[in-house]
């Protein structure tokens, strides 16, 4: 993909990363999310997004598994069309999320057994509703969200870029 962004312990100039926040998900949670702080001001749209626990390694999603795993805020009109599962690899259709009610938004991953993930990328659909500000969170059971690392700037906002971001 052109415009791969990568941000992460040595963050690139013009990228403002925060450490891990009270969660230190370094002895795994179940629950991981990508909350989408602010965006350009449009709706989020999101084509791709992979969890990994070593950076650089394996999405740890499992695409057959995205329609029963794959959990997000909200999706245009409720629309199966633009269901979340689109962005980790699930069945096809329309091939992104879309989120009407812009941020603060967000997409995850319940994974069946306590996970790390160190690294997280996505793909923006379109030049408008891409992210600029984001944080990892991570949970024990779904309710209760504990900050891992955040982004605050620096992120590609360009359509079909890719913003990769690690924890610091």
């Amino acid at each position: 993909m052109r415009g791969v962004h990568h941000l992460g312990g040595l963050a690139s100039a013009g990228a403002s990363l925060k450490g891990a926040g009270k969660g230190g998900g370094l002895s795994g949670k179940r629950f991981w999310r990508l909350l989408i702080n602010s965006t350009d001001g449009s709706d989020v749209k999101i084509l791709s997004m992979e969890f990994r626990e070593t950076p650089g390694g394996a999405d740890v999603t499992v695409p057959a598994e995205a329609p029963y795993r794959a959990m997000s805020k909200d999706c245009y009109a409720g629309s199966e069309v633009y269901a979340v599962y689109h962005i980790f690899g699930g069945p096809s259709g329309v091939p992104y999320w879309y989120d009407i009610g812009g941020a603060p938004s967000w997409a995850g991953w319940r994974f069946a057994a306590d996970t790390t993930i160190n690294e997280v990328s996505w793909s923006n659909y379109s030049s408008s509703g891409h992210p600029t500000s984001v944080t990892v969170q991570s949970s024990q059971d779904g309710e209760t969200w504990d900050d891992e690392w955040s982004v605050t700037s620096g992120l590609n906002t360009g359509s079909g870029t890719s913003n990769t971001i690690t924890r610091p």
